[in-house]
């Protein structure tokens, strides 16, 4: 996936086609469960004083953020600066809800299935402008504002959950 993001974005006139394979990057990731909830796995990266700093959760959904970004930044560097960062938000955004359902309330069937309605909405329909969440085809204040919004929200959950498991886990 992303051999074939970078190639379609170093030949590709059009953003769109490279953005939409570099947006499934996180999924594959996610989907051949490199990326889990189980309780083994998170009380191993809770007792483990070097992921404390950031978080295991946030430090997963950055790693994840980046694999999805490096093979768009040709596409990048051909856009308006406002819709670059309005696609790096969006890419943040995608890692953070995947990261946070699917290892941090351990719901990677929930997590998997609203991202690829979105991502197949965003990429094969024709939504109105103020709804191009992921900054696919265009950029308008709304869906950047609302592209924000969420990465905010999703970023306090990831460390909200991450702070609540360290405390657990100290007074076990």
């Amino acid at each position: 996936m992303f051999a074939v993001a970078l190639a379609i974005s170093l030949v590709a006139p059009s953003p769109r086609a490279a953005l939409a394979v570099a947006l499934l990057i996180p999924v594959a990731i996610v989907n051949s469960r490199r990326i889990s909830g189980a309780t083994e796995v998170r009380q191993f990266e809770q007792s483990t004083a070097a992921l404390w700093r950031p978080s295991p959760l946030l430090f997963t959904a950055l790693v994840l953020a980046a694999v999805t970004a490096i093979p768009v930044i040709p596409v990048l560097a051909q856009l308006s600066p406002l819709r670059c960062v309005h696609v790096l938000v969006s890419i943040t955004v995608a890692a953070f809800w995947l990261t946070w359902s699917c290892a941090g309330i351990a719901r990677p069937l929930l997590g998997i299935s609203v991202f690829t309605l979105v991502w197949y909405l965003e990429c094969f329909s024709d939504l109105p402008a103020s709804v191009d969440l992921l900054g696919v085809r265009t950029t308008t204040p709304v869906s950047f504002a609302g592209a924000v919004g969420l990465s905010l929200v999703l970023g306090v959950q990831v460390i909200r959950k991450d702070r609540h498991d360290s405390r657990s886990s100290r007074r076990a």
